[in-house]
């Protein structure tokens, strides 16, 4: 079966560039991301992006160029063998948006390409297309659809790989990859800028891993996604967030190599709160209950609390300052 693991995330600073957008932002509610979607998930473009007018259209072509070095790059316990290795990434990028008077249809292609120095079995290769429509009735009802495929990876050192030896890691030729498909679909009732706004939505898809076949083939999946959020603005610079979302997993092989029956459905139940200090700073505090229960009563169920906070200072009109602490769990 899948391990699962908490990861407490430290404070860290992060700089970054924050752009206004070429067109005006769709008020965008999509179903929350599944395992694989954390990596390649598509981003509007921004007001400098390099743009050429197709039809009624616009086609965004960006390309960027990552450098960075890794000193335990197969997560070892045991860090006195670890393995360091430099890892150069390419992340092409195309976004063909057409906007309409009520809609409109974003077809996006994301790519992330890994390169490592000195662990060739760590690379990696992943890309994600999607079309997503969206569709404002009026100024209080929207309908979002979404259509994804993407390729994804699970690093060495985590999920299935998270108890090997460091002999096993380097045996591995590859790492664990897998195709996501997701078809998922929201309704927003609501106008959130002005007091409330509530939104409903579901998503469908599955997972089939194409790498290491003979271990991962006993983790091809189905999934469905049920949920809720409520937005409701308190006061002019404070609002407040709830949510609900129910995810069912059905194994294409029920029973794992250990006998045991791995289908389980997982709840989550979220609150926080959005604080506009002044115009340049505001922050953000989210606490979420996650139950996760297996349909086979030997298997042990998890449950835990989740905390993320952010502290956002926008310093200049373009940029932005982020100060954040999360806590995390991954399947």
């Amino acid at each position: 079966m899948a391990h699962h693991y908490r990861n407490s995330i430290p404070a860290f600073f992060v700089f970054c560039t924050v752009l206004p957008v070429q067109a005006e932002f769709p008020n965008l509610e999509l179903s929350p991301r599944v395992i694989g979607e954390e990596v390649t998930q598509p981003g509007y473009p921004n007001s400098n992006a390099i743009a050429f007018n197709v039809g009624e259209a616009s086609l965004y072509p960006a390309v960027s160029l990552r450098a960075g070095s890794n000193d335990n790059l197969f997560s070892e316990v045991d860090e006195s063998g670890a393995t360091e290795s430099t890892q150069l990434t390419l992340s092409p990028r195309l976004d063909y948006i057409a906007t309409g008077a009520k809609q409109t249809v974003w077809l996006g292609y994301l790519g992330d390409y890994g390169q490592h120095a000195d662990a060739s079995q760590a690379d990696y290769q992943d890309h994600r297309l999607s079309v997503i429509s969206h569709t404002a009735f009026d100024s209080r009802r929207r309908l979002d659809l979404e259509a994804s495929v993407a390729q994804s990876h699970q690093s060495i050192g985590t999920a299935r790989t998270f108890n090997f030896s460091a002999a096993e890691i380097d045996a591995l030729d590859e790492v664990d990859s897998f195709r996501t498909s997701k078809l998922s679909a929201a309704f927003s009732f609501g106008n959130p800028s002005i007091k409330g706004e509530l939104v409903g939505g579901l998503g469908a898809g599955s997972i089939a891993f194409n790498s290491n076949e003979t271990a991962t083939a006993q983790y091809d999946r189905d999934f469905s996604i049920v949920w809720s959020k409520l937005y409701y603005r308190l006061s002019p610079r404070m609002r407040v967030v709830g949510g609900l979302a129910q995810r069912k997993f059905d194994y294409d092989r029920a029973y794992a190599v250990d006998g045991r029956k791995r289908d389980s459905t997982t709840t989550t139940v979220s609150a926080g709160v959005v604080r506009e200090i002044s115009d340049l700073w505001y922050g953000q505090l989210a606490i979420s209950n996650r139950s996760q229960d297996f349909d086979d009563a030997a298997l042990e169920d998890n449950d835990g609390v989740l905390i993320d906070a952010k502290l956002f200072w926008l310093w200049k009109s373009y940029s932005r300052f982020e100060l954040g602490l999360a806590e995390q769990e991954f399947e």
